[in-house]
């Protein structure tokens, strides 16, 4: 009888922790699958880019560039800031380069960042700040994009921030207070704490396996007071 009693207390002080965490599941759960996921990546502040007429005239022939850059991994030639670049990917990154003069392309400068900020973004906040992002103060919410990057800081409701790559002046990723409220959630659903990332890790598997534990042991308990008690159901 004091084993029964002491299994019990020890149910409920589990099931309690663990009703925590079904809290948070149900809470996130909710909040993820209410949000459209566009308007959590910020595609709702940005203009859809137009297409670029590349011309043909003048330009270095590829295997020029690949003869001159022999650790190319791949190579693709595109419109970047209205200038034609050859973007290349080597072991250590990726280079841009003018197919015209074949040099590099130059970073972004903060007044070029701003007018394309200016250009792209869709929301009714004014420009408050630009910054200057690399390795060395990158934010988490940047995730694993390229790296320099300019960040353009809007004053509207969700604070809205525009980053933009400084080399091919493109929109690396546009956030809002709507994808941190989301980021914090997801880390929250899925019990990564340190890199937001890891769906299987051990945490959250122990959790989910508690939780259908202690789902399973609940029914036998009753089950078994049930018979004891001699409890009929009538059809």
């Amino acid at each position: 009888m004091r084993t029964t009693r002491i299994i019990r207390k020890l149910h409920k002080l589990t099931a309690g922790i663990v009703a925590v965490q079904v809290v948070l599941w149900m809470v996130s759960g909710l909040y993820m699958t209410s949000v459209p996921i566009d308007i959590v990546r910020g595609s709702h502040l940005v203009a859809d880019k137009q297409s670029q007429y590349l011309p043909s005239a003048n330009i270095k022939p590829m295997d020029d560039i690949l003869l001159s850059n022999k650790e190319v991994m791949s190579i693709e030639l595109r419109m970047m800031r209205d200038v034609p670049v050859y973007q290349l990917k080597t072991k250590t990154g990726r280079e841009f380069l003018n197919a015209v003069s074949g040099k590099p392309l130059k970073p972004v400068t903060e007044i070029e960042a701003k007018q394309i900020a200016k250009t792209v973004y869709l929301g009714e906040g004014e420009l408050i700040q630009a910054n200057w992002i690399s390795s060395d103060n990158a934010p988490a919410e940047l995730g694993g994009r390229t790296l320099p990057v300019w960040q353009i800081q809007y004053d509207d409701f969700w604070q809205s921030t525009l980053y933009i790559s400084a080399y091919n002046g493109e929109v690396s990723a546009a956030r809002s207070n709507i994808w941190r409220i989301f980021d914090f959630l997801w880390m929250l659903h899925i019990m990564d704490y340190d890199e937001r990332e890891d769906f299987n890790n051990p945490l959250v598997i122990f959790m989910a396996s508690i939780g259908t534990l202690l789902t399973l042991s609940g029914v036998l308990m009753l089950l078994h007071a049930i018979r004891r008690q001699g409890w009929k159901f009538s059809a």
